[in-house]
């Protein structure tokens, strides 16, 4: 992939993914409860700067990445205004309305107009070289120092050594959701660096971002790689089985024999594997109050969706501990999500990402595509529509994928030119009939006539 020499856009690309890492880091922001901090602010200037220059220029990205950003935050805003002139009308309780509706507003228009910029790709894969040491370097030094606290920063949650690191986020999930894509997009520059030095390089964050991930013991981010992993699993078992090659015999084995004898193991182990998986799951679960608590506000947000199946309650926090509408979210994005927007708001999110994955896929990144399916998996125990990082997670891996796919192309087009046949100008190409020129024909056993 081509690195631009426009300093200007390098800036702008550094510029943007420090303040999208700043985003997480929650401890930093002003106290008193105003959710904006550092990185905010910074991307609210970069925003503001490069819509001038966006309205200066009246040119546009005619990629296909902002296409489907600008139509899902449209059709999003009038459910989430919907809703809102709804759940107003039916005089349901809501918390933090503005809260989420600024935060929707600021993430909305970051992504359309970042989606919107003409050079996109250089700048979304520089901003993704910039973004992966950002996230994991500083926080794994943070976590080697084995500290409960740093000055006035607290690094691990409850003030308990080893429970759960959250570097500087006021929440280890928020770190999670840093750290969960990160290995995927280092793994995919990985295999596109030339020298041995960059491949080195994205290798080591790649496993470094592993331990710092497992060290928050966020529940949403083991849904995440598992989910990821077992897609992984499957699509090389798919692969090894499909290609060309195989005889039939390999076929019948691995369809046949290999799911025969799981589903025999898994009887075999019967209540005792399940009791042992259970009882790993549930440790991990119950760690730093994640227990069955959240359970109980996920069916409260389901009857808050099921008040208003369509269009939801617009933005705020629609569950609670003893009942729907209690100012509390389920830590769900389809249930939050879907108690702002109803139905049609979870089918619109779902609808985004399979699209991301989709193009990724199509793109030739098969591990991008693992990564939007890994951010997919995070979302189903935490609440990441208003964080930018996913945002930029998620169209990185369709921008980063059609960014490679068009580097791969151009490579071999120019391997194609230096290594074509030498023709002597003039000769007609394979199978063509000779062109009759000054009325002579080019062979001579044809006669021509003026």
């Amino acid at each position: 992939m081509n690195i631009p020499r426009n300093w200007g856009t390098v800036f702008s690309a550094g510029w943007f993914a420090t303040g999208v890492f700043l985003t997480t880091t929650t401890q930093l922001r002003p106290s008193g409860g105003i959710p904006v901090g550092p990185g905010e602010a910074m991307l609210a200037l970069w925003t503001l700067v490069a819509l001038v220059l966006l309205l200066s220029r009246s040119s546009y990205s005619g990629l296909l990445l902002a296409k489907p950003v600008l139509g899902f935050w449209a059709v999003a805003f009038t459910l989430l205004f919907t809703g809102f002139v709804f759940s107003s009308a039916h005089v349901f309780a809501v918390h933090h309305v503005y809260h989420d509706a600024l935060a929707f507003l600021f993430v909305a228009l970051l992504f359309c107009v970042y989606a919107s910029r003409q050079n996109v790709l250089e700048h979304m894969e520089l901003s993704a070289r910039f973004l992966l040491p950002l996230v994991v370097i500083p926080m794994l030094l943070l976590l080697l120092l084995h500290r409960l606290t740093v000055g006035p920063f607290m690094l691990w949650m409850g003030n308990e050594l080893g429970v759960r690191f959250q570097g500087l986020s006021e929440n280890p999930n928020q770190l999670a959701l840093a750290v969960v894509a990160a290995p995927f997009v280092a793994f995919h520059f990985f295999t596109h660096a030339r020298g041995l030095f960059q491949k080195g390089w994205y290798l080591l964050l790649a496993g470094a971002a592993v331990p710092l991930g497992m060290a928050t013991k966020s529940d949403a981010l083991a849904v995440g790689w598992t989910v990821s992993g077992v897609l992984v699993v499957l699509g090389l078992f798919a692969y090894s089985t499909t290609r060309t090659g195989h005889s039939a015999w390999k076929l019948w084995f691995f369809y046949i024999v290999v799911p025969a004898a799981a589903v025999m193991a898994l009887g075999w182990l019967g209540g005792r594997g399940y009791a042992v998986i259970s009882e790993k799951m549930t440790g991990i679960y119950n760690t730093g109050g994640q227990g069955s608590y959240r359970v109980l506000l996920w069916e409260h947000g389901i009857e808050a969706i099921a008040a208003s199946p369509v269009f939801g309650h617009g933005p705020g926090a629609h569950s609670g501990h003893y009942g729907p509408f209690g100012q509390q979210e389920a830590h769900n994005t389809l249930i939050d999500w879907g108690a702002s927007t109803g139905i049609s708001g979870i089918l619109l999110f779902l609808l985004f990402l399979g699209w991301a994955a989709y193009r990724a896929w199509r793109n030739g990144s098969v591990v991008l595509c693992v990564a939007v399916v890994a951010l997919a998996g995070f979302s189903l125990l935490h609440y990441v529509v208003r964080h930018p990082i996913f945002w930029f997670y998620i169209t990185a891996a369709v921008g980063l994928s059609l960014a490679s796919q068009q580097a791969t192309a151009a490579a071999r087009g120019m391997r194609a030119r230096r290594s074509g046949p030498n023709i002597p100008l003039g000769t007609p190409a394979p199978g063509r009939v000779p062109v009759l020129t000054a009325g002579r024909s080019l062979s001579p056993h044809v006669s021509s006539r003026n």
